[in-house]
């Protein structure tokens, strides 16, 4: 029986590989979302714990100079929890982008491997006939031998 050679291999094996970097690309943009994320819920506890700390001061003597530092860093850490945010946000855009380059990759390749099945399945059903065929001569052969 001679080999399956599928006439679409080596573009088969290509789209394998490029399935395979954009299985990486997505995981990456997963791991830089979730560092994203990381950094925020950092920043909400530092937010936290400084607010803790400003009421803590607040319940004995204000110091104005005390209370001006406290409030100057609330509102810095406010506006670097607005920008992580849209960091966030950017990181998802990201990891959609990703996904959706990994849905076309994976199609394309199960396009082929649907493709190279069905060659596969075409190839077994004629070398099922071929063989059928010559087992059918082998014994038409040997019936005329015998008639003569």
């Amino acid at each position: 029986m001679p080999k399956f050679n599928f006439r679409l291999q080596s573009y088969l094996g290509l789209k394998n590989k490029i399935e395979d970097q954009r299985k990486q690309e997505y995981g990456r943009a997963i791991s830089a979302l979730e560092r994203e994320r990381g950094r925020l819920a950092e920043m909400e506890t530092q937010r936290a714990e400084t607010l803790s700390s400003f009421k803590t001061d607040l319940s004995g003597s204000v110091n104005p100079g005390q209370a001006r530092l406290h409030n100057n860093f609330l509102v810095w850490l406010k506006e670097s929890i607005k920008i992580q945010t849209g960091r966030i946000r950017d990181a998802e855009a990201e990891v959609e982008i990703r996904r959706a380059a990994l849905t076309e990759a994976m199609k394309q390749r199960k396009m082929l491997d649907t493709l190279r099945d069905k060659d596969y399945s075409d190839f077994i059903h004629e070398q099922n006939l071929a063989e059928q065929k010559a087992a059918d001569e082998t014994v038409s052969f040997r019936h005329g031998d015998r008639e003569n």
